[in-house]
């Protein structure tokens, strides 16, 4: 066990015995969105969240990492069980991520099963990564646009209710003398 992973562990030990396992799992959730695919970090977070007995969960992060860990079996298989009746399924579970990677950069133990349930390795990998397109003047305009529309509609609905509120109590006064 190399340096990092003794490290985690012990973060992780630190943590169950504070009860602070939930700030540790935000951590490492905000860490998976930010980098790039590790079997490491999925592993590590998969431990953390069977750590908190959030079993399915942890058995999706522990399948996409490859663990052969029997400690982890029960979780995987909970995992499987629910979603590896087909590879889509099974792919549809997968991190956004990990969706753009190719079937080969995947542990092995991981193609392995996919490859049991027949899966179209071609498919893997051929979505591109979302990027929004610079926003141009025309979307500013159309911006401000529907700003100033929604804020002349706010005054003229409170003017309104102003001038309907004055009128009443208005009537009301006549009605009292």
């Amino acid at each position: 066990m190399d340096a990092m992973a003794n490290l985690n562990l012990q973060l992780l030990e630190t943590h169950a015995a504070e009860g602070t396992l939930w700030k540790l799992k935000e951590s490492v959730q905000a860490r998976i969105a930010q980098q790039d695919y590790t079997p490491e970090m999925y592993l590590y977070y998969g431990m953390v969240l069977l750590r908190m007995q959030d079993t399915m969960e942890a058995g999706r992060y522990l399948f996409w990492a490859g663990s052969l860990d029997p400690s982890h079996s029960e979780a995987t298989n909970l995992f499987k069980r629910r979603f590896g009746r087909r590879w889509e399924i099974l792919v549809s579970t997968a991190p956004r991520r990990l969706r753009y990677l190719k079937m080969e950069a995947l542990p092995e133990v991981v193609q392995q099963q996919l490859r049991e349930l027949k899966a179209d390795p071609s498919s893997f990998g051929c979505k591109e990564p979302y990027t929004r397109k610079p926003e141009t003047w025309r979307d500013k305009l159309q911006g401000m646009l529907f700003t100033c529309g929604c804020a002349w509609l706010a005054m003229f609905l409170v003017l309104s209710l102003a001038v309907g509120v004055f009128t009443v109590l208005a009537e009301w006064f006549k009605a009292l003398h």
